[in-house]
């Protein structure tokens, strides 16, 4: 039976190009459309809902007997993971702190994230930079990682330039402000040796569940507990209401598509080889033995248009989806794809089933006659 099946393929491929081809591509623009619905029907339901945040700013502080026990390293590995999953919802991102070298001051750092740069924070030209004399900073310098600062007139520090450890700064400009004894650095340039008391992410736009636990995770591997990360108030997209409904509603796109494979698959590859079946059903093939391969045969190429999809969709469609969708962005994870694969193969199982049973209840007579 095996080798029949193998054959039946290596015929399809050489006498059926066109079948071929076009089974393939209903297949694979089926699995396109039922990714790209699912991402875009979740993205709707939780537009939905999103009046449900109210949290527009998340901040995260050491206990205040502990002082600033953050290291440098510790909160740009925690940034690094959460700025680029929040980034079209970052307004800016603060930091504060103290460096050993400094009897007094409170060092203060932060931005805005954007495309995978580091850049100067509207907060500061909005409310520091006015306030300062001299030159501010600019994305640039957030992107150069150039040795400047901005030094409170109150610190009593004179000079245009500063160390602190190893490292030398440039002065280039003077703060007078509410707060004279900040010490202003680009977050791309600050001393490694600073140590941190608060980051703070301020929003336009609440968090969703699936975000909030990206920065919550987050803040557990790289500030290891140091900092508190307070309760979630934001946009529930994981309620098992919406992932129910909506695998109903991919469940019921799939019958339609695999009604459509079957209506391919089934005339031209039962119909056309009822001759040969009936031969290897003389030679002895039970009805058992026959279901089962064919039904492995038309569900192997199943399977294989379904990767040939997934790896389209991914490559050229996925990304389209996420920037016209933003919500869709979270329901394309590992699990998706295999969830929306055992269940497209499983409802393929049924219907392949049903008919190819009725088709290898005729007898061997019955089919030769037919043809």
């Amino acid at each position: 039976m095996f080798h029949h099946i193998i054959n039946n393929i290596k015929g399809m491929v050489k006498k059926e190009k066109v079948f071929i081809i076009m089974l393939s591509v209903v297949q694979i623009l089926s699995v396109i459309i039922m990714l790209s619905a699912y991402g875009i029907i979740n993205h709707y339901n939780v537009k939905l809902v999103e009046v449900e945040g109210s949290a527009m700013e998340y901040s995260l502080n050491t206990p205040y007997e502990d002082g600033a026990t953050l290291t440098l390293e510790e909160v740009r590995g925690f940034l690094g993971e959460v700025l680029p999953v929040i980034e079209k919802k970052l307004d800016n991102y603060f930091l504060m702190g103290k460096h050993p070298d400094m009897t007094n001051g409170i060092v203060i750092s932060g931005g805005e994230y954007a495309d995978g740069r580091y850049l100067v924070s509207e907060r500061f030209r909005k409310y520091v930079f006015p306030k300062c004399k001299g030159n501010v900073f600019t994305d640039e310098m957030y992107t150069n990682a150039d040795k400047v600062v901005i030094l409170g007139n109150d610190l009593g520090i004179t000079g245009e330039y500063v160390t602190y450890g190893d490292e030398e700064y440039k002065v280039t400009a003077r703060y007078g402000g509410t707060d004279p004894d900040m010490i202003l650095f680009p977050y791309t340039s600050i001393p490694v040796e600073t140590m941190f008391s608060k980051i703070e992410l301020t929003l336009n736009v609440p968090l969703t569940q699936t975000e909030y636990n990206s920065v919550y995770n987050a803040s557990v591997r790289n500030l290891h507990n140091k900092a508190e990360m307070p309760v979630f108030d934001g946009i529930a997209n994981t309620s098992d209401y919406r992932v129910y409904k909506n695998m109903i509603l991919i469940i019921a796109g799939m019958v339609t598509v695999c009604g459509i494979n079957y209506c391919i698959i089934y005339k031209y590859l039962i119909n056309k080889n009822r001759r040969a079946f009936a031969i290897i059903r003389i030679c002895g093939c039970t009805k058992g033995k026959a279901t089962a391969g064919y039904v492995s045969e038309m569900i192997a190429e199943s399977i294989i248009t379904y990767a040939a999809g997934v790896l389209l969709f991914r490559s050229l469609v996925q990304q389209q989806v996420v920037n016209n969708f933003e919500y869709a962005r979270y329901y394309y994870g590992a699990d998706t794809y295999t969830c929306i694969f055992l269940i497209y193969t499983a409802v393929l199982l049924i219907i392949y089933l049903i008919q190819i049973v009725r088709y290898v209840k005729a007898t061997p007579s019955e089919l030769i006659r037919e043809v």
